[in-house]
């Protein structure tokens, strides 16, 4: 099994059985992100998810990367 496909599986066993649509949707928007940018460096994109949905002014930390990857992009 490759680390893409085992990393799914384990995702839709944490988000329990695949009837809750909301678990079946994070686990295809977390597929897309293994798919689009690798396995390593998307770990770091949920890791730093989780942190900043943690935190108080998290929404403001991922309103300036999205604003600085806008910004550099252009």
């Amino acid at each position: 099994m490759s680390n893409t496909v085992s990393l799914v599986a384990g995702f839709c066993a944490i988000g329990g059985d695949g009837k809750d649509s909301a678990s079946h949707l994070n686990a295809l928007e977390r597929q897309a992100v293994i798919d689009k940018v690798g396995v390593e460096m998307a770990q770091r994109v949920f890791d730093l998810a989780e942190v900043l949905v943690q935190h108080p002014n998290g929404d403001f930390a991922a309103a300036y990367l999205m604003r600085r990857f806008d910004r550099d992009r252009s």
